[in-house]
């Protein structure tokens, strides 16, 4: 949402209007998030981002889908469609395979805080 101020209820509102399906979807349905090890996950939103390698809604690239940065999200471009590059699979993958190559805890500390994987 864009700042710096909080927005009131009908902001709020007109922002999430277009996405009120897909969340209805996700609080009744939930999706299916399938990893290497364990085909099936069942968890909240927090857990779906430590077990995807995701970072959390502080962290600098904080979407599961784009890479949005901290930077970018109170700007008005954010919410137009394609503002953002979305994350690949092969990136996904790629980040992973990066981080579990790390040898040291600070080297990982680092890479975790970067990318969240």
């Amino acid at each position: 949402m864009p700042g710096p101020e909080e927005q009131s209820p009908d902001e709020v509102q007109h922002y999430l209007w277009p996405i009120i399906s897909d969340l209805l979807q996700l609080w009744k349905h939930g999706i299916k998030v399938p990893t290497k090890s364990q085909p099936e996950v069942m968890c909240d939103k927090p857990t779906a981002h430590k077990i995807g390698g995701f970072a959390s809604h502080s962290h600098t690239y904080y979407c599961m889908e784009c890479w949005i940065s901290m930077v970018d999200k109170g700007k008005v471009t954010t919410f137009q469609k394609g503002a953002f590059c979305p994350w690949t699979n092969a990136e996904q993958h790629c980040l992973g395979d990066e981080y579990h190559n790390l040898t040291s805890l600070p080297a990982q500390k680092n890479f975790i805080k970067e990318f969240a994987t």
